[in-house]
């Protein structure tokens, strides 16, 4: 998620926020803190499976609140959420 080449510019939105290559682990922690805590804000039912929304506010690395969405999707054949992506709001 945090690779540069990849991101199409969303690692330099993470990285204001204090996220990085080297702490990329708090990053995936905080978003499962936010799956488990904030709101489903949008569902979808797509051919590969149920895909969903969820927002709210996460404490950033850097002291800072923000407002992030992650996006997940449960798979047809698969009974667990799978994250997808996740962007500062």
């Amino acid at each position: 998620m945090l690779d540069e080449e990849n991101s199409k510019g969303k690692s330099a939105s993470f990285n204001l926020f204090g996220y990085s290559k080297d702490n990329f682990e708090d990053l995936a922690i905080d978003l499962i803190k936010l799956a488990s805590l904030g709101q489903v804000s949008e569902t979808e039912q797509t051919k590969f499976g149920l895909k969903f929304m969820i927002s709210g506010n996460i404490i950033a690395p850097n002291g800072r609140s923000i407002v992030l969405t992650s996006v997940w999707i449960i798979k047809n054949s698969e009974d667990f959420p799978r994250f997808v992506t996740a962007y500062p709001a």
